[in-house]
């Protein structure tokens, strides 16, 4: 199983660094962090709100956007509106400067006001017409109560955009955005279904292409070990060897961002299948656009490279045409879901989700960092807590996390080395230099 454990180096690392300035997590939070904190703790180390397995250890304080100089702070109160939904308007300016956006672009300016005043503007509810809603009833309707649910306690509290939880605050940004440009607006069809980030998705799509070249030829990257803070492999590989020789095992990967880093996903599924670990691959993706992968996404990236001309990328156009054939003979299968667009730690997981995995599913692959921040809660865990007593402990199914740092959150690393990557590197959390491969059996395995 060799080749498993190459395969799993390359997809952590090679998942594009971001480079942000932050200085080190406030010693102090201030008392509203309780409201997030009591909606998941109990007494039975069960979930109040759904019945599910907690961690095993105390639930810290959430990450807020209260403090200037942390990636919280920065991403809040300017990267989200300077840098992405301006480029966001720049990649759509024909499309939203159009008379059929002409709404559209009105709600997407007075988002971005109030992400201009995001310390003194307090979150409101998110606006659902069902009956322009192309979605059918039942499932706008159980949209509308999860977000109520998620955003009441900051509401009532008079939080603002900075002064929430920042995983609150910025899973309700993308969401805000998808309600400004009318995705959902089945009365409209230049905005129904719209994609704002489909221009990004596409050009990362197409600059994938050689890099992918040659990884799809050979999957190998020693390199990788070094920059590891910890590294389940092992035991990884014993779990899916035991897969390998039961012969129908189900595994399912949590995706993280379109481009690149879902080549790798697919490259990662497509070793997961002829190796005999997975007789099929789930890929859980979001059900709206942001930067991340929804189904159309996946779809779009294999007939591309099942269309690649053949004598200048021949690895990369044969892996395509492999994936084409995976999702015919549903050896890979799609599912896009709610849960994974919203901020909830993954402990509060609902049904039928929560059932599915744990029922179904032998292994969960999460990828990226924004799943990682979900499985912890986005809260401020000590480094060396071991990560079977904060997710494993908890999780419906079997879960390997695969994932490069780029926020300042994290759990089983040994003191060791998170000594040592400070001395090497004081962004160390947050550049994407350094990462984890981490495995938990799962709470009812």
């Amino acid at each position: 199983m060799k080749g498993l454990k190459n395969a799993i180096l390359f997809v952590y690392a090679l998942s594009p660094p971001i480079s942000l300035g932050f200085t080190p997590r406030p010693v102090s939070f201030l008392l509203r962090t309780s409201i997030m904190a009591s909606s998941t703790s109990s007494n039975t180390n069960t979930c109040p709100k759904t019945g599910n397995p907690l961690p095993n250890l105390p639930i810290p304080e959430p990450l807020l956007s209260l403090t200037p100089g942390t990636w919280a702070y920065d991403t809040m109160s300017r990267r989200l509106n300077k840098e992405i939904l301006q480029r966001t308007y720049e990649e759509n300016q024909a499309s939203f400067e159009s008379s059929e956006f002409a709404q559209a672009l009105v709600r997407f300016n007075e988002l971005r006001s109030e992400l201009d005043n995001a310390a003194d503007t307090k979150l409101s509810y998110l606006k659902f017409d069902e009956v322009e809603d192309g979605r059918p009833s039942e499932v706008v309707e159980r949209e509308c109560r999860e977000w109520k649910d998620i955003l009441s306690p900051y509401i009532e509290n008079n939080d603002t955009w900075l002064s929430a939880p920042w995983l609150v605050t910025e899973f309700y940004a993308y969401r805000r955005l998808i309600e400004a440009i009318g995705y959902y607006d089945k009365s409209n069809p230049a905005t129904y279904l719209y994609d704002p980030f489909a221009v990004a998705k596409r050009a990362g799509l197409k600059s994938s292409v050689k890099s992918a070249e040659n990884m799809l030829e050979k999957i190998i990257l020693h390199a990788a070990d070094q920059n590891l803070l910890h590294d389940d492999t092992a035991e990884l590989t014993e779990h899916c060897e035991k897969l390998r020789k039961r012969g129908d095992g189900r595994i399912d990967i949590i995706v993280d961002n379109a481009g690149f880093e879902l080549v790798t996903d697919l490259a990662l599924a497509d070793h997961l299948v002829a190796s005999g670990v997975a007789q099929v691959v789930t890929f859980q993706l979001k059900s709206h656009p942001n930067l991340h992968a929804l189904e159309k996404d996946l779809i779009e990236t294999v007939e591309h490279y099942a269309a690649l001309p053949e004598d200048k990328f021949p690895n990369a156009r044969a892996a395509g045409i492999r994936w084409q054939q995976y999702l015919k003979d549903g050896k890979w299968v799609c599912n896009e879901d709610n849960f994974w667009v919203q901020p909830s730690p993954m402990w509060e997981m609902p049904e039928p989700l929560t059932s599915d995995l744990k029922n179904r599913c032998d292994l969960a692959f999460v990828k990226g960092d924004a799943n990682y921040r979900r499985l912890l809660g986005d809260r401020y865990w000590d480094y060396t807590s071991p990560f079977k007593d904060v997710v494993g402990c908890y999780f419906p199914c079997p879960v390997c996390s695969l994932r490069t740092l780029k926020a300042e959150v994290g759990c089983g690393m040994e003191k060791e080395q998170v000594e040592r990557a400070k001395a090497l590197d004081d962004e160390w959390m947050v550049n994407g230099r350094f990462g984890v491969v981490q495995f938990g059996s799962g709470g009812d395995k």
